[in-house]
């Protein structure tokens, strides 16, 4: 998980441009780039909430992640398995869930994306097809990020051999 980036690091604006484009077309609260770590999933983007991460634990939070491709809770009050949850149960009352898994080129869970709000609904099928079309955006962002990274400090330590040697 480190290689996608410093989980305490700032909100970086090109995930939030995904996250709002997200919201907008599936006309939610809360859109959400998340990312999980040792015991936590922390927020690469979030628009619509002050949360910045939150314990894997949750129920909401462990279901979105377990999920292998895609899903969607349309109404979470009425869900046995997540009356425990304090997202759902406390502030901010989430009703609506819906996600889609972002993998490792491994296969292994990166993190979602996904998509909250206060009331019960269901997504129409052009929405839904909104969530897979994202997540790739999402995966190719952080790939060309983590290229960035990875070029930008090769010019560093190149820099620094040619000033110091």
């Amino acid at each position: 998980m480190r290689a996608s980036g410093n989980p305490d690091a700032p909100i970086e604006p090109p995930f939030d441009e995904i996250t709002r484009i997200g919201g907008y077309v599936c006309q939610n609260l809360v859109s959400i780039i998340s990312l999980v770590d040792e015991g936590r999933q922390w927020f690469k983007s979030a628009v619509g909430t002050p949360l910045r991460q939150t314990p894997l634990e949750q129920p909401i939070r462990a279901r979105g992640i377990l999920e292998h491709n895609y899903l969607e809770v349309e109404d979470t009050t009425r869900d046995s398995g997540l009356d425990c949850d304090p997202l759902i149960t406390g502030d901010p009352k989430i009703s609506f869930y819906t996600g889609a898994l972002s993998p490792t080129p491994n296969d292994l869970p990166l993190g979602t994306i996904c998509m909250l709000d206060d009331k019960p609904r269901v997504l129409s099928p052009e929405q839904r097809n909104v969530l897979p079309d994202h997540r790739r955006l999402q995966i190719d962002r952080g790939e060309l990020a983590t290229k960035r990274r990875g070029e930008a400090h090769r010019s560093d330590r190149d820099t620094e051999q040619r000033e110091g040697g």
